[in-house]
């Protein structure tokens, strides 16, 4: 087996052999699809029955946010379909961004659309939709990067440059989102580099199970010449046999006994042939 088969890069988490990155995300995605679904079917639920408090949270604004809600539902409803999808799953690698760029995009949405002059329980929400970059645990961490820089882009574009906060308030948005984020993102770093090691691991042991098992068993051979028979009713050698099922080689020598039989025997009927001939 070559080590570098396994090797990939610690900066953008991808393994340069493209058949074992391809390999590995199949492996991460198919087992991380319930947990897509479930997510967002969550977001669906818990995204209509929050809805009920926007009249009483947002008055004369409650239509537009009830409108983007619906939006949101809609979007939320759709990935959950297409995880069912086969021809889309190979796209899932990407459905932790697409989790942080939508839920994270609606929540700075909701808080621009709060009372302005204190601090808003929807931008705390963030920390529901960042929790989008575990989705997939142990994949998509790239794409995530793109999401959350996103979201930083349009919360201060929108609180910067369009809305007017306070300068307390502004400051502590801006004190806590960048801190949220970079702690998000060791989070999902440090779990997409430790699944892809133990990913080696578990193939590593995986390919020194399969050499152990083909030598287990009952093997059949020949009390006399001690051939091996295989599966296809062929008689090897049974260094040609292990060899063949086993990375093992063999090296020949005689051991003590053997040595004796056959040296001592020559020096023996040696012996005997030069005193016939005195």
């Amino acid at each position: 087996m070559s080590e570098k088969k396994y090797l990939f890069s610690n900066l953008f988490l991808t393994f340069y052999d493209t058949s074992v990155e391809n390999l590995y995300q199949q492996y991460i995605i198919e087992r991380t699809l319930a947990f897509c679904r479930i997510s967002w079917a969550l977001v669906f639920i818990f995204g209509g029955i929050w809805g009920i408090l926007d009249r009483q949270l947002f008055g004369e604004s409650a239509d537009v946010v009830l409108n983007v809600r619906l939006l949101l539902l809609v979007i939320a409803g759709i990935m959950f379909s297409l995880s069912y999808i086969k021809k889309f799953k190979k796209y899932m690698k990407m459905n932790a961004a697409a989790f942080i760029f939508m839920l994270g995009t609606f929540c700075i949405f909701l808080t621009a659309m709060s009372d302005r002059t204190t601090f808003s329980p929807y931008f705390a929400s963030l920390f529901i939709a960042f929790t989008g970059v575990i989705i997939t645990a142990g994949l998509g961490f790239k794409y995530s990067i793109f999401a959350f820089l996103f979201n930083l882009i349009i919360f201060e574009v929108t609180f910067g440059m369009f809305l007017h906060l306070s300068g307390n308030l502004f400051i502590i948005y801006n004190f806590f989102l960048p801190t949220i984020i970079l702690i998000f993102l060791y989070i999902g770093y440090f779990i997409e580099r430790t699944s892809r090691n133990n990913y080696i691991i578990s193939a590593k042991l995986q390919k020194s199970l399969i050499h152990v098992k083909k030598l287990s068993g009952l093997l059949p051979i020949c009390s006399s010449c001690k051939k091996i028979r295989d599966d296809k009713g062929y008689w090897n050698q049974i260094e040609i046999y292990i060899e063949t099922h086993s990375e093992a080689l063999f090296s020949h020598g005689l051991c003590h006994d053997c040595e004796s039989n056959i040296y001592g025997h020559q020096e023996w009927y040696q012996k005997k042939k030069r005193k016939s001939a005195n």
